[in-house]
């Protein structure tokens, strides 16, 4: 018993660099190339972060017997978006992921955005079903009518289809009008 013991010790406390390693990493290599890469990569780096952080909770659980699987939601990535600076009558884009991890569907009801120059592309006819570990993608996109900065907010509204509880994400949003 105390060879066991001592070995999920060890896991654990291996399991704890490597997170914060990933945790730690992820967002400076995120800030250090953020003017080297595209939105898309930097999207892809966060995603890769969020991604290993899943992982390896996982590994933890089966290793040890002793985590427990990450709550059933409902989450979006990523929950704030910059565009930085786009050229006015020029636009960026750039795609919202909604991920239903409940145990049942949903269905997004409303989907509003707020500021000016940011819209979704090709909006969904709404109600719209999401079932469980599906996602749905929202291509949002920022064009500038005028220089300088821009902030705004795009809200998704859905309810839970078979305990008729709602709920909503936002996700901020930013950009910069230039000449």
């Amino acid at each position: 018993m105390q060879s066991t013991t001592n070995n999920n010790s060890r896991i654990r406390a291996t399991i704890a660099v490597v997170l914060s390693v990933c945790l730690l990493t992820g967002p400076a290599v995120q800030k250090t190339h953020a003017q080297q890469i595209s939105t898309g990569t930097k999207v892809a780096v966060s995603a890769a972060v969020a991604g290993a952080f899943l992982f390896v909770w996982w590994i933890v659980g089966k290793a040890t017997g002793g985590v427990k699987s990450p709550p059933a939601n409902v989450s979006v990535f990523p929950r704030q978006m910059d565009f930085g600076g786009i050229s006015t009558g020029s636009s960026a884009k750039n795609v919202v992921t909604i991920v239903n991890g409940l145990k049942g569907p949903l269905a997004a009801t409303k989907i509003t955005v707020k500021g000016q120059g940011f819209s979704v592309e090709e909006m969904p006819s709404l109600p719209l079903r999401v079932d469980p570990g599906e996602r749905l993608l929202l291509n949002v996109s920022y064009c500038p009518g005028k220089r300088g900065k821009s902030s705004g907010k795009l809200s998704i509204a859905y309810q839970e289809i078979n305990t008729s509880k709602n709920g909503s994400l936002e996700i901020h949003l930013e950009g910069r009008g230039q000449p």
